[in-house]
C-alpha cells in the first residue's frame, strides 16, 4: 500500500500536493493523508509547507530518487540488478498502466530486463475454461519456439505451475524442471528443448481472488532465491493493486454517471457548495428555477438573487439552509422563502440542505435542494379563501334553510338552533346553547334518536330515524349528518302525514282487489300509500315504495307531467286528468301507462291519487298497426312515382327522406355496387356529413363491412346494436357517425344485385320484421326503376346511337365524296371538320401533326367549339403524362384509340378538367395514314360519353385511312401535274449489311423497277455485273425477305438482267406513301446510291425519316429540282400509268423487264405468271387490257407521232 503510493512520485523527484497524490491514487484526501505521514516518518519523502495558504507539499527523499548501489545479490549469491530501481520503476508503470494488461505487460519485461529470468509469461483465469496463457510475455531469442509452443495453452485448476499457483494463491518455484515429470509439468520436454531449466510462479491477488499467474523462467537451475521471490511477488502484489485500483476506477466512473444522470433527470432543482460556500455544481432545474443564463452559471454565487422571509423581510445569506448546515453540521429541512427573480419576479421555493462530513466529521461540502412552490402557495391562498367563502355561505344557509336544524358537539350539546327547530322543540335557542340533548330531553334516550346520534358520531356516516316524541307530541322524521365537530341534524314535524298514512290504511284493503295500480302521492311528491299492483311494476314489494319520491322510480320529464296534471286539476274545475305516460328506467322494456288523477277532497290540496293501468300491449299494437299503414303509405306513393319519374337520383333523393321520415331513423344511404371494384359509393343519403353523398366508399367485399355483409347474406340484415355485433364490425362510415342500429336490403336480384338500401339510428333500437319488409319492399320498388330506366336509357341510346350512325355513314360519304377532287392538304383537312362539326353533330374536330424538333403535336385544322384548342397542349412522348393520352397511343399505334368517358378515364387526366369545362364526354383519335406513312391525327370529340364505341367507331376509323389516302392521292397527282419534280439522292453505305447479310458486295448492281404482288410482296428487275451475281445469290440465302433470285439473259455479257421475289418492300411502300417514286438504286461494291423523286412541296425530312426508317445509316447526298416538260417520255409514262389499273401496271411491267416482248422471248408467259403468282391466262388477260390502254393512249390524237414515238420507246 504504501510501495503503491510512494511510486506515486516519478524519478524526477516534482513535489506533489495531498490532492494530487488522491486524484492520482483514486482515494479519498483524509486516507492519502494518513499514508503520506506514515511514508513520511519512515523517511521515505519529505514534506514542507509553501504559499499564503501554507498548501503542504510532498517529495521523496534524494537516497529514494536515486539508484542504489550497482547490482544486489540474492540469498544464493546471484545478483539482482538495481533491485530498488526496479521496483520504483515496475511501480511507477503499473501505477500509470490505463489497463491492467498494459500493467502486466510492463511489469513482466521490468522483471525479466531487471533480474536474471529470461522468461516471462502470464496466465489469466477463463471462465469456466481454466486458466490460459495469453499474448503478453517476454523472451530472449532462443526461447521464441517456447512460446510460440505455449501461446493459447489452457491449464485446469491444478494443473501445471500456473496451475497449482492459481489453485493455491502461493508462489512456486522450480528449481530444475528436468527431475520433474511432464504430469508435473506438461511443458517439461518443450522447456528443456530450449534449455530452460528453472521456473517461477507468483500469483497476482486482489480480494483474496488469484486474477493472474505470472510465469518466468531461466537456462540454468537454482535453488529458491527468496530475495528474488519478494522482488516479484511484491511487483505482483502492485498488480493486485492495480486491479483494486482499476475496480475501485471504475465503480467511482460509475457512480459519478449515477449521480450525473440523477442531477439532469431530477425535477427539483440541486446544487452543491464546498466548505467555504461557494457553488461547485448545480442542474440544469436549479438555472430554470432561478433563471441563471448558462454562461453565467459558473460565476453565480448565492447572494446574486436577492430571498424574503414569508412576511417579506430580506433574509441574510448566513440565514440561508446551506450557511446553516455549514455552521452547524445539521441537516434543514421545508425551509419557505421568497426569491427575487429578473423575470418572473417574485417565486415560492421549498429547500432542504444536507451536509456532506469528511473522515473527521468536519462539514466538507453541502447538498442543497430547491422545489418551485409557487403553484402550490397561490393554491393555498386560493383555497383558504374559497374555504371562508364557504362558510359564508353556509352561515346564511342555515338561516334560510326551511327544515328545522340544530347541531351539536362530540359531548351533544347544542352549538346551533335554527328558528324552524326552536319552534318544534318548543324552546329559545339561548336556553339550548351549551345544554347536552339528554339533558334537556331525557326521554329521547329510549327512543331511535339516541342510537342514531351515536352511531353517525362514532361511525362517521349518516343516520335516519322515525319516532313519534310525546313530550312534544308530534312525530319526527330525522337525517343525522356527522361531521369533524359533532354532528349536524335536520329534523321536520311529519304528523299530519303519519295521520294520512293511517286514513289510507282503511282503503288498502279495497284499492289491493283492484287490478289496476292505484297509489297516492304528497305535495312533496312522495308516495304515501301504493298498492301491491303499482308494486308489481316496479318489481318490488309496496312497503319498499312508500315512503320514497317519485323520481326514484320515474324519471324527472314524467314527474314533471304528473305534477303539472295535478296543477292544472287545482287550477279548474274538472275532477280528474288522465295522462299517457312512457316509463323507460327500472324496466327491461319501455312500458307505457294511462294514468287518471284526481285530488283527495279531505286532504292538504297538494296531495293527489291517481289509477294507472299499463297499456303497453295495446299501445304497441296500435302503434304497430299506424306504422305499418304509414309504411304501405310510403310505399304505395313511391311506386307511383317511380312509374312517372325518369329523374333516377330525383327518385333517390326522394327515397332515402322517405325511409327516413317513416322509420324516424337518423340516416339512411342508397349504396351504388361496383363490382369490378369490389366497393360501394354512397350514391344518395340524407344524415351523413356534408360533401361525403356522391364520394365516399364502403368495401363491398371487406369482412367488417355490413355492406358487404348483405351482399352475402342475400336478405335483409337487421342490427340492433353495432358495439356487440359479432358478425361485423362495421366500416369507418358508420362507426364514425356513431351508428348503433340499422337495417339494410338487397337492391335488385340476389345473383345480380344493383346495390344496398340502409337505414341506420345513433340509438340502440329494436326492428320489426314488418320494418325489414318495409325497407325491402321500398328496394324493390327502387330495383324496378333502376330496371325500367336502364331499359329506358338503353333505347335511348340505341335510337340516338343508330341516328348518329347514320349522320356519320352520310358525313363520311360526303367527306369522301368532298375530299377527292380537293387539290391540296390543307383543304382535305379543313374540309373533314367542317363536315364533321356541322354535318356529324360533334361538338369539335382538329387535326394535327407531330413536330419532329419538338416532340409537339401541332394543331393544322379544327371546327367546332373553339376556346377549346387555345389551352390544349398534347406531347408525342410516352414518357410524358401529356403524350399517353389517345392522340399520343393512336400517332404511336397507328391505330384508333377512343375515350369512352373523360372524367373516369385516368390517362386523361392533364386535360379533364378542360374537357369537362367545355361540355366534352368523350373523345376519339384516328391516325391518318396512307400505306407505311402517318400524316397525323384526327380528334373528335363529343357531348355524350361511349359515342365511338362499337358500330359508330368502327365507321368513324375509316375517315383516317380515307383522309390518307386523298392526302396521297392529291400529292401524287400535283407531282404529275408538275413540271419540275424534286429528286433526292441518298447514299448508304454498305447497304445489305442492314438486313443481316455478311461481306462487302463486288460489282455493280442497278435496281430499276419493282412490281408489286399481292401481300405486300414485291418483283424486282435489275441488271447486275458478274462479280455481283454470285453475291446476290448468297444474299438470297442471307437475307430473310428476299425469297427468289433469277437470271433472265445468258452469263456471257458483261451485265446480266435479274429477277428477285421479295415478301415485303419497306422503303417503295415508305417512299409511295408521301406521294414518291424510287426511281433508280445502284450499289457499287456494297455501297448504295437511291434516287429518288417527289412533289415539289413534299416534306424532304419526312422522306429522309422514311428512307432512315429502312436504312438507318442513310444520308440524304443531293436535293435538286428537274424540270420535266409535258412530252418528257416521263410524264408519258406516268399518264400511261395512271389509265392502268395495280394489276395490269404489274403484268405489263413483269413482262416487260423479264425479256417477254424481245425477240426470241427470254421468258415465257407460264415462267412470268409463277413469278406474279398467277394463272397464264390471267396473265394473258392482263396485258391485253394493258396493250389496249397503252396504244390507245399513244396513237390517240391527243398526242404527236414523235413525242408517242419516244414514249414507247421509253417504256
Amino acid at each position: 500500500m504504501l510501495q503503491e503510493t510512494l511510486s506515486v512520485f516519478d524519478c524526477g523527484g516534482d513535489p506533489l500536493t495531498t490532492t494530487e497524490v488522491a486524484e492520482e491514487l483514486g482515494l479519498g484526501r483524509r486516507s492519502t493523508y494518513e499514508r503520506l505521514e506514515r511514508l513520511a516518518d519512515e523517511d521515505h519523502i519529505e514534506t514542507k509547507k509553501a504559499g499564503a495558504n501554507a498548501r503542504v507539499w510532498w517529495q521523496p527523499r534524494v537516497e529514494d530518487r536515486e539508484s542504489t548501489t550497482g547490482v544486489g545479490k540474492g540469498s544464493d549469491g546471484s545478483p539482482i540488478k538495481d533491485e530498488r530501481e526496479l521496483l520504483y520503476r515496475t511501480t511507477r508503470e503499473i501505477a500509470e498502466a490505463d489497463t491492467f494488461r498494459e500493467g502486466l505487460r510492463g511489469a513482466i519485461r521490468d522483471v525479466c530486463q531487471k533480474t536474471e529470468w529470461e522468461y516471462g509469461e502470464v496466465w489469466l483465469p477463463v471462465e469456466d475454461s481454466g486458466i490460459r496463457r495469453i499474448d503478453v510475455d517476454y523472451y530472449e531469442e532462443e526461447f521464441a519456439e517456447f512460446a510460440a509452443l505455449s501461446e493459447g495453452y489452457t491449464f485446469d485448476k491444478g494443473e501445471g505451475l500456473p496451475g497449482r499457483v492459481w489453485a493455491t494463491g502461493e508462489f512456486e518455484w522450480a528449481y530444475d524442471v528436468e527431475e520433474g515429470t511432464t504430469e508435473e509439468y506438461p511443458r517439461r520436454n518443450a522447456a528443456l528443448a530450449t534449455g530452460l531449466e528453472s521456473a517461477l510462479g507468483v500469483p497476482i491477488v486482489a480480494d483474496d481472488e488469484t486474477v493472474a499467474v505470472l510465469m518466468f523462467g531461466m537456462s540454468e537451475t537454482r535453488e529458491v532465491d527468496e530475495q528474488l521471490v519478494d522482488v516479484v511477488s511484491s511487483v505482483a502484489a502492485d498488480l493486485g493493486h492495480l486491479v483494486l485500483r482499476r475496480r475501485a476506477e471504475q465503480t467511482m466512473e460509475r457512480e459519478r454517471d449515477l449521480i450525473e444522470r440523477i442531477l439532469e433527470a431530477s425535477p427539483v432543482g440541486i446544487q452543491v457548495l464546498d466548505d467555504e460556500g461557494e457553488i461547485t455544481r448545480m442542474n440544469e432545474r436549479v438555472r430554470e428555477i432561478l433563471e441563471i443564463p448558462a454562461d453565467r452559471a459558473d460565476q453565480y454565487t448565492p447572494d446574486d438573487r436577492a430571498v424574503y422571509d414569508g412576511d417579506g423581510n430580506p433574509v441574510d445569506l448566513e440565514e440561508h439552509p446551506f450557511a446553516r448546515a455549514l455552521e452547524t453540521g445539521e441537516p434543514v429541512f421545508d425551509w419557505e422563502a421568497v426569491v427575487e427573480l429578473p423575470e418572473a419576479g417574485q417565486r415560492w421555493l421549498s429547500v432542504n440542505a444536507a451536509p456532506v462530513l469528511d473522515d473527521d466529521g468536519n462539514v466538507e461540502r453541502v447538498v442543497t435542494t430547491g422545489e418551485d412552490i409557487t403553484h402550490h402557495k397561490r393554491q393555498t391562498k386560493r383555497l383558504q379563501r374559497q374555504r371562508d367563502d364557504v362558510e359564508s355561505e353556509l352561515d346564511e344557509m342555515f338561516t334560510r334553510v326551511d327544515d328545522a336544524f340544530f347541531a351539536v358537539d362530540e359531548q351533544f350539546r347544542f352549538t346551533y338552533v335554527n328558528e324552524r327547530a326552536e319552534e318544534l322543540l318548543q324552546r329559545p335557542e339561548t336556553e339550548l346553547l351549551g345544554r347536552s340533548v339528554w339533558e334537556v330531553f331525557p326521554e329521547a334516550t329510549e327512543t331511535p334518536a339516541y342510537e342514531a346520534f351515536h352511531t353517525a358520531l362514532e361511525e362517521q356516516r349518516q343516520t335516519e330515524y322515525e319516532v313519534f316524541y310525546e313530550p312534544l307530541d308530534f312525530w319526527v322524521e330525522a337525517r343525522v349528518y356527522p361531521s369533524e365537530s359533532g354532528v349536524s341534524v335536520y329534523f321536520r314535524d311529519i304528523t299530519e302525514r303519519k295521520e294520512r298514512e293511517q286514513e289510507l290504511k282503511r282503503y288498502e284493503t279495497i284499492v289491493e282487489t283492484v287490478e289496476d295500480a292505484i297509489y297516492v302521492v304528497d305535495e312533496d311528491g312522495y308516495y304515501t300509500f301504493v298498492n301491491e299492483e303499482l308494486a308489481s311494476f316496479f318489481d318490488c314489494a309496496s312497503a319498499d315504495v312508500v315512503g320514497s319520491h317519485t323520481s326514484e322510480y320515474i324519471d324527472e320529464e314524467t314527474v314533471s307531467i304528473g305534477q303539472r296534471a295535478g296543477q292544472r286539476l287545482r287550477e279548474s274545475d274538472r275532477d280528474s286528468v288522465t295522462i299517457e305516460v312512457e316509463l323507460t328506467e327500472g324496466f327491461e322494456e319501455p312500458r307505457i301507462f294511462e294514468t287518471t288523477f284526481t285530488l283527495l277532497p279531505e286532504s292538504d290540496p297538494g296531495e293527489r291519487v291517481g289509477v294507472a293501468r299499463n297499456v303497453t300491449h295495446r299501445k304497441r299494437r296500435e302503434r304497430a298497426l299506424r306504422d305499418r299503414v304509414r309504411q304501405q303509405e310510403a310505399v304505395t306513393e313511391l311506386g307511383k312515382r317511380a312509374l312517372k319519374d325518369l329523374d333516377l337520383d330525383g327518385l333517390m333523393s326522394e327515397t332515402v327522406d322517405l325511409v327516413a321520415d317513416t322509420l324516424d331513423t337518423d340516416y339512411c344511404k342508397i349504396l351504388d355496387l361496383d363490382a369490378e371494384a369490389g366497393e360501394l359509393l354512397l350514391r344518395q343519403g340524407v344524415g351523413w356529413d356534408d360533401g361525403i353523398v356522391g364520394s365516399a366508399t364502403v368495401s363491398a367485399v371487406a369482412e367488417d363491412s355490413q355492406a358487404a355483409f348483405t351482399l352475402d347474406a342475400g336478405q335483409p340484415v337487421v342490427v340492433e346494436d353495432l358495439s356487440t355485433e359479432a358478425r361485423f364490425s362495421g366500416p369507418d362510415l358508420l362507426t364514425e357517425h356513431d351508428v348503433r342500429s340499422g337495417i339494410s336490403v338487397i337492391i335488385g336480384p340476389t345473383d345480380d344485385p344493383w346495390g344496398i338500401l340502409g337505414t341506420y339510428d345513433r340509438e340502440q333500437r329494436e326492428f320489426t320484421e314488418h320494418d325489414a319488409n318495409f325497407v325491402q319492399s321500398v328496394a324493390n320498388i327502387l330495383s324496378t326503376a333502376i330496371n325500367r330506366h336502364r331499359h329506358e336509357q338503353e333505347l335511348i341510346r340505341r335510337r340516338q346511337q343508330l341516328s348518329a350512325l347514320n349522320d356519320l355513314n352520310d358525313v363520311v360519304r360526303k367527306i369522301t365524296d368532298a375530299v377527292i377532287d380537293r387539290s391540296s392538304r390543307e383543304e382535305i383537312e379543313s374540309i373533314v371538320c367542317d363536315h364533321l362539326t356541322d354535318v356529324g353533330g360533334y361538338e369539335l374536330a382538329w387535326v394535327g401533326a407531330g413536330d419532329a424538333m419538338s416532340d409537339r403535336i401541332n394543331i393544322k385544322s379544327s371546327a367546332g367549339r373553339s376556346g377549346y384548342l387555345d389551352d390544349l397542349e398534347i406531347v408525342d412522348d410516352p414518357d410524358d403524362d401529356r403524350g399517353e393520352g389517345p392522340t399520343g397511343r393512336a400517332l404511336r399505334t397507328g391505330e384508333m384509340q377512343t375515350t369512352p368517358d373523360v372524367r373516369e378515364d385516368p390517362q386523361y387526366e392533364p386535360w379533364r378538367d378542360l374537357a369537362v369545362k367545355y361540355g366534352f364526354h368523350s373523345n376519339a383519335a384516328i391516325p391518318i395514314v396512307h400505306g407505311e406513312t402517318a400524316y397525323g391525327v384526327l380528334n373528335v370529340y363529343a357531348d355524350r360519353p361511349g359515342a365511338f364505341e362499337g358500330r359508330e367507331g368502327n365507321v368513324i376509323a375509316q375517315l383516317g385511312e380515307v383522309v390518307g389516302h386523298a392526302i396521297a392521292a392529291t400529292q401524287r397527282k400535283r407531282a404529275l401535274e408538275s413540271d419540275e419534280m424534286a429528286e433526292v439522292e441518298f447514299h448508304v453505305p454498305n447497304v445489305f449489311s442492314t438486313f443481316g447479310a455478311s461481306g462487302t458486295l463486288e460489282g455493280r448492281v442497278v435496281f430499276e423497277t419493282a412490281v408489286p404482288l399481292d401481300d405486300d410482296a414485291y418483283l424486282g428487275f435489275g441488271t447486275a455485273t458478274d462479280p455481283a451475281i454470285e453475291g446476290l445469290r448468297d444474299y438470297c440465302d442471307a437475307i430473310p425477305h428476299w425469297e427468289s433470285f433469277t437470271i433472265r439473259d445468258g452469263d456471257s455479257a458483261e451485265e446480266s438482267r435479274f429477277e428477285l421475289r421479295t415478301s415485303v418492300a419497306p422503303l417503295i411502300k415508305a417512299v409511295a406513301s408521301i406521294g414518291g417514286r424510287m426511281e433508280r438504286a445502284v450499289v457499287e461494291d456494297g455501297d448504295c446510291t437511291i434516287t429518288i423523286h417527289l412533289s415539289p412541296t413534299a416534306d424532304v425530312r419526312q422522306l429522309t425519316e422514311a428512307v432512315q426508317d429502312v436504312f438507318p445509316d442513310a444520308r440524304m447526298v443531293t436535293r435538286r429540282q428537274v424540270v420535266h416538260p409535258a412530252d418528257t417520255p416521263e410524264r408519258v409514262s406516268q399518264e400511261i400509268e395512271e389509265e392502268l389499273t395495280d394489276r395490269q401496271q404489274s403484268a405489263l411491267k413483269a413482262a416487260y423487264h423479264a425479256g417477254f416482248f424481245e425477240w426470241p422471248r427470254e421468258a415465257t408467259g407460264e415462267e412470268i405468271a409463277e413469278s406474279l403468282g398467277i394463272a397464264p391466262p390471267t396473265l394473258s388477260q392482263h396485258l391485253r387490257k394493258a396493250e389496249k390502254k397503252v396504244f390507245s393512249s399513244i396513237l390517240s390524237n391527243g398526242g404527236g407521232a414523235e413525242r408517242n414515238g419516244r414514249s414507247a420507246r421509253s417504256s
